[in-house]
């Protein structure tokens, strides 16, 4: 009877330790899986890996904090609904005397603006010259604004709206809107 007081308590004993030990290790995995501050990693643009959308994106952020507005109702009306650029002929916007190549319109999605810019040189070094109506802005290097974009810690609302962003190449011939003037 003695032996199986004894027996009885330490097999009690040791299923108390061995419940303690599973507490104790499923405790320590559930802390160590959590990610540790200097463990995330910052998200940063850098104007030489845009994509056409986030270059749209961070172009449009930038003109409507820097020149409100047009482009500041233009913004936040993308992050709602969409951005949509698209590539109007040159020769229909003869007010526009800065870059080279395409105007570049500006809108959000099913919407009209009166926003527009233009670029001229390559890559990171690219210049963007801002429009809004008729009325020249201002310019600033494509690395400039992404340098800006960092600095501001914007960088999840210009992906946020790249993802909303389309390249309309369909509208490359069509000429001005009938915004334009």
């Amino acid at each position: 009877m003695i032996s199986k007081k004894i027996t009885a308590g330490v097999m009690i004993t040791l299923a108390a330790f061995s419940l303690a030990a599973c507490q104790n290790s499923s405790k320590s995995s559930s802390t160590s899986s959590a990610p540790k501050s200097s463990q995330v990693k910052k998200t940063t643009l850098k104007a030489s890996d845009l994509t056409a959308q986030q270059n749209a994106s961070a172009i449009t952020y930038y003109a409507a904090q820097t020149y409100g507005g047009r482009w500041k109702k233009t913004w936040n009306a993308a992050k709602k609904d969409g951005l949509v650029i698209s590539f109007r002929n040159r020769n229909a916007f003869s007010f526009i005397d800065k870059g080279k190549g395409y105007v570049y319109h500006a809108a959000p999605k099913r919407k009209s603006s009166k926003t527009y810019y233009t670029m001229k040189g390559a890559n990171a070094s690219e210049r963007v010259y801002f429009y809004e109506g008729k009325s020249y802005l201002g310019t600033r290097s494509l690395k400039g604004i992404v340098k800006e974009i960092n600095q501001d810690k914007q960088v999840q609302q210009v992906k946020n709206l790249a993802k909303k962003t389309k390249i309309s190449r369909e509208a490359i011939d069509s000429g001005a809107d009938n915004n334009s003037k």
